[in-house]
């Protein structure tokens, strides 16, 4: 039977960079020696791949104003095509 800690477990989960060892699933857990208590990392481990940290410093297309989306003309309709 495969035993694993409780602070082992939480550990993988919030902390691991693959999901094989996020959905590890240990047959039965302990606590027979907790550990102190750890902060919570502001978001979980993942792949690098996956990083949210990149989505700050990248350019992003802006999004539209919630005023302007609403018009009686059809941008798509009223444009005039030039031959």
């Amino acid at each position: 039977m495969e035993l694993m800690d409780l602070t082992e477990f939480a550990h993988n989960v919030l902390f691991a960079t693959d999901l094989a060892t996020k959905l590890r699933r240990p047959e039965a857990l302990s606590d027979e020696a907790p550990g102190a208590a750890v902060a919570a990392p502001r978001v979980p481990g993942r792949p690098e791949t996956l990083n949210l940290d990149r989505w700050q410093s990248e350019v992003r297309a802006g999004f539209p104003n919630p005023t302007t989306l609403h018009k009686d003309e059809d941008p798509i309709t009223s444009c005039s095509l030039s031959s």
